[in-house]
């Protein structure tokens, strides 16, 4: 929430923070398809497509209502916290298309960018005002309309049409919209508003670095690829049940005890293959405690570092503890049992191990599923997930500071994060225990300024408002909150 105004931050919160980065490393080379709004929503819960290198490449961007004065490290203003919340010193857009008239409404442009490209995701905290969408033709709007009911509802509301329970809580998550919308040459967002009102918005851009095949967005879309569009939504509300072993696929099962300061080998595999689902499930006296300190490290294809290396809990994304949810690449149970879905492609083997650092032995079961897989030089990638941890991360308003979160070389892409942290203060409201007001910096390839620029880490989180509710959807989640407000143990994750 952006409770904690310039001036009104929290002081001396101590936050031992977690972060989990999941990513796909390697180099490709591949064919071209037709970009259309069917493929693109097809896309959406393709686990496998994320194991090659997208050809043709393109660069995610994110446009932003961050604070104006924010220009680089260097300068006055890199933490002005001004994003959205109205009578901004700086106006918090591309540019000033009309002053403001006598009753306070002007025009500003939120983003113009050349195709090919495709608008992917859609975020707001609340925004009022109205919005002119131009695809390819600069003349006339695709659309012109309510605001906030684009961000949130943009098949319906371009149909004008009410919300529609399908894509609710499914391409709808939170308080983000996940409605693909191709364009072949041009997009251009206007915003019309009063600036003194709310007005939080990201608009989230994929760019083709080719030239590709794009048929920009039409309302028939939305007819021919009904099918998709129900399918693709009924995979996102119930994740497991859109899950496949692939063909020919095998079962390899583990039911094994590691004692203390033992690592023991719990499956080597060989290639080719890929991993389709990982299920694990430990057993120990202090579970909370197990789940830390037993690190999985996954090794592919003899890498002389693992690809993996994190603790269990973490790497499913519910440490301390068992916290249950269900997102499109994992799935935590009530009883215990973790899942992973993202598939993970292997040429020669695959070694799972398990290092238990802590003080007592833990029984660990667990079961993998492979399938055949074709493995091809410069274009399959190797699925990698890191660990790190900062203790004692003191927030204040007199001396805010970025904290890294991943230093990445080569070529992949990155396809989630997770922020695990114990936030210690005594206040128990949300105005005094706030933790996340920090914005997100993604710098990608040769950027001077980055290509995200956030306006709250809860927004990179897809919710709003320091809410501290629990809530899990296909590509996000709050899974856990201790409270009150939002103290002690969080769990935020997004794909």
């Amino acid at each position: 929430m952006k409770l904690a105004r310039p001036g009104r931050y929290f002081r001396d919160l101590i936050i031992p923070g977690l972060l989990l980065i999941i990513s796909f490393t390697f180099l490709s080379s591949g064919s071209c398809q037709v970009i259309t709004t069917g493929s693109l929503v097809r896309e959406m819960v393709d686990l496998e497509h994320l194991a090659n290198y997208p050809d043709p490449g393109y660069k995610t961007v994110q446009f932003s209502s961050y604070d104006r004065r924010s220009i680089s490290p260097d300068n006055p203003g890199w933490f002005s916290n001004s994003d959205g919340f109205g009578k901004e010193p700086v106006p918090g857009f591309l540019e000033v298309l009309k002053e403001k008239d006598e009753e306070g409404t002007g025009e500003y442009l939120i983003c113009d960018v050349e195709g090919p490209g495709a608008i992917v995701r859609l975020w707001t905290a609340r925004i009022y005002g109205n919005i002119r969408l131009y695809l390819d033709d600069i003349t006339m709007p695709f659309y012109e309309g309510p605001a906030q009911e684009f961000f949130w509802n943009t098949y319906e509301t371009l149909k004008d049409d009410k919300p529609s329970e399908m894509l609710d809580q499914t391409f709808h998550q939170n308080t983000a919209g996940y409605y693909p919308i191709p364009f072949a040459r041009r997009c251009r967002i206007e915003w019309i508003g009063n600036t003194d009102r709310l007005h939080f918005y990201h608009v989230e851009f994929r760019l083709y670095e080719k030239k590709p095949q794009v048929n920009t967005f039409q309302l028939e879309d939305l007819e021919t690829y009904k099918d998709d569009i129900l399918q693709t939504a009924s995979i996102l509300a119930t994740p497991e049940n859109g899950w496949s072993h692939g063909n020919g696929s095998s079962k390899t099962g583990f039911d094994v005890r590691v004692s203390p300061g033992e690592t023991v080998e719990v499956v080597k595999l060989k290639g080719p293959a890929a991993i389709r689902n990982l299920s694990v499930k430990l057993e120990a006296v202090d579970l909370d405690n197990a789940l830390r300190r037993n690190v999985m490290n996954i090794s592919f294809d003899g890498a002389s570092s693992s690809q993996v290396q994190s603790p269990i809990g973490d790497f499913f994304v519910t440490a301390p503890g068992i916290n249950p949810y269900s997102s499109l690449p994992f799935t935590v149970k009530e009883d215990g049992w973790m899942n992973c879905r993202f598939v993970m492609p292997f040429r020669d083997s695959v070694s799972v191990k398990i290092k238990n650092h802590g003080k007592e032995e833990i029984r660990i079961e667990g079961n993998i599923h492979t399938s055949a897989y074709s493995w091809k030089d410069g274009e399959s990638m190797h699925f990698r997930a890191r660990w790190r941890i900062d203790h004692d991360l003191v927030a204040s308003n007199e001396s805010p500071f970025d904290v890294p979160y991943l230093l990445a070389n080569g070529q992949g892409m990155v396809v989630g994060a997770a922020a695990l942290l114990m936030n210690p203060t005594s206040v128990p409201t949300s105005n005094g225990n706030w933790w996340g007001e920090g914005d997100e910096k993604i710098f990608v390839d040769r950027d001077a300024f980055p290509s995200f620029f956030g306006t709250g880490s809860e927004d990179y989180y897809n919710y709003a408002w320091s809410s501290p509710n629990l809530f899990s959807y296909g590509y996000c989640g709050q899974t856990r909150n201790d409270g009150p407000g939002n103290r002690g143990h969080v769990t935020n994750f997004r794909w």
